[in-house]
């Protein structure tokens, strides 16, 4: 639900800049913590933005149960790869945040500024 939504505002930020947001292949999410609890794995989407013709990010889910988070998704672009975060507590409004893997730098909080920030990079 968390990643659903994200995907719907992700998309209307994409729109509001005449770019294409399309729900890409399903990914199969069936991690360590899952199978020790019995859960059964889950389909969940990527999804793609688009200039024209032109791939110019995805986004695609990393993992359901992270450390220290509500799930990570992948975001890739040409030159990039950024994880964004969900650091909310439980059972609270998601918080996303943008990470730099390998840098120490401050996260980013995941706002409309900041995935028009990842699209110029």
């Amino acid at each position: 639900e968390r990643i659903g939504n994200a995907y719907r505002q992700i998309t209307v930020w994409a729109e509001e800049i005449h770019l294409t947001a399309k729900v890409g292949q399903q990914i199969t999410m069936d991690e360590d913590l899952m199978r020790a609890f019995r859960i059964k794995p889950v389909q969940v989407p990527t999804l793609d933005i688009w200039n024209g013709k032109k791939l110019v990010l995805s986004f695609k889910p990393k993992g359901l149960w992270v450390l220290g988070a509500n799930g990570a998704i992948e975001i890739l672009s040409e030159k990039n790869l950024f994880v964004l975060a969900d650091a909310a507590e439980r059972f609270q409004q998601p918080q996303w945040y943008i990470i730099k893997p390998g840098k120490k730098s401050a996260n980013m909080e995941f706002t409309r500024d900041t995935f028009l920030t990842l699209l110029e990079l």
